[in-house]
């Protein structure tokens, strides 16, 4: 977890939520290898998944005609989305402190041990 935290923040409950129904509305599997786990058994693309949201305005765009925010709000939920992909090919479930406070977020490794712990259910 520490090396991982050197990504970026880990997501929120809300965020964790979000990706997580994704993966269950997309049929996408994180924990498959990412060549045969995209769109139809194909690459699995970032882009892709997260197409629901970005939107499908910003998944048909070229990268060149992205607009500076466009690009870091993309670049924020490819940093939840590596955490996320960790997280499930690890089989390791975040618990959070406070289900109650979505948007919490974790700033410093100490809290980051007593946030996340394995789920052996």
């Amino acid at each position: 977890l520490r090396r991982l935290s050197t990504l970026g923040v880990p997501p929120t409950k809300a965020q964790w939520d979000i990706l997580r129904s994704i993966e269950n509305e997309t049929g996408f599997d994180v924990t498959e290898d990412p060549k045969i786990s995209g769109v139809d058994g194909g690459l699995f693309k970032i882009s892709d998944f997260l197409a629901s949201v970005m939107g499908d305005e910003f998944v048909n765009k070229d990268y060149a005609d992205r607009t500076p925010n466009e690009k870091a709000k993309f670049g924020k939920w490819c940093e939840l989305l590596k955490w996320y992909t960790t997280l499930r090919r690890i089989q390791y479930a975040p618990i959070f402190k406070d289900s109650s406070e979505k948007d919490e977020q974790i700033t410093d490794s100490a809290e980051k041990d007593e946030v996340y712990g394995k789920d052996d259910s």
